[in-house]
């Protein structure tokens, strides 16, 4: 009995310690290869800036910094970069790319635990759709008013205290602010719309497009 315990023992000991160094040799070959498709990436953007791509979807890797080239994609108009590790700032010299800033109407950076939000994302002219949720934000940059054409908004998910007074300037249609610790108005210490001035501007605007319509009609007909 003795012997057969320790024969089983053994075996245990040996498939723990197979196992441990599986998990081991899994993880370096994750990491190379990850290393070697990033650097890859970064060697032939040269020719992929030349393709008309219109929808990438580079999300669930371990991406954290991205080529500046990328934003020379002439016709790129969906971008899906979440579930990725995109919490450095130096890596978003890309939004400085002029072909990127006309042609961008969909951005998904979710899921890539952003502590903070780079202020160039507001200056991307033709963003419609932004999801930013599910990140370690606390606050947006204050010039989010420079994202005219933004029309869907979502930061479910985030640290956020409040809300930059200038996002009433936006004409949004859909914004998702759930799941977020919004200070209590006498716990903020700056000036800050509500979701109820919010909602007034948005009604305010929404009259005016209603009048000018009926307006229009009244000289067609």
């Amino acid at each position: 009995m003795k012997r057969k315990y320790s024969e089983t023992f053994e075996e245990t000991q040996s498939r723990k310690k197979y196992r441990i160094l599986k998990e081991e040799v899994e993880k370096l070959f994750t990491s190379l290869f990850f290393k070697f498709l990033y650097n890859s990436l970064l060697m032939n953007f040269d020719n992929i800036t030349r393709w008309l791509l219109v929808d990438v979807n580079i999300s669930n890797n371990k991406i954290d910094v991205l080529p500046r080239k990328l934003g020379a994609l002439h016709c790129l108009q969906r971008l899906d970069l979440s579930h990725n590790c995109l919490s450095r700032l130096y890596g978003w010299t890309w939004l400085k790319e002029k072909h990127i800033k006309r042609t961008l109407c969909f951005l998904d950076i979710s899921h890539n635990s952003l502590p903070e939000l780079s202020s160039h994302i507001w200056k991307l002219n033709a963003l419609v759709e932004l999801k930013i949720s599910h990140n370690w934000l606390e606050h947006l940059p204050e010039n989010i008013q420079n994202a005219q054409n933004l029309r869907i908004l979502d930061l479910s998910h985030n640290f956020l205290k409040y809300l930059p007074a200038k996002i009433i300037y936006l004409e949004l249609q859909t914004l998702d602010v759930s799941m977020n610790p919004f200070a209590k108005k006498w716990e903020c210490d700056i000036l800050v719309p509500s979701l109820a001035q919010f909602a007034a501007k948005t009604l305010e605007q929404y009259c005016r497009y209603i009048a000018f319509f009926d307006l229009l009609c009244t000289y067609v007909l």
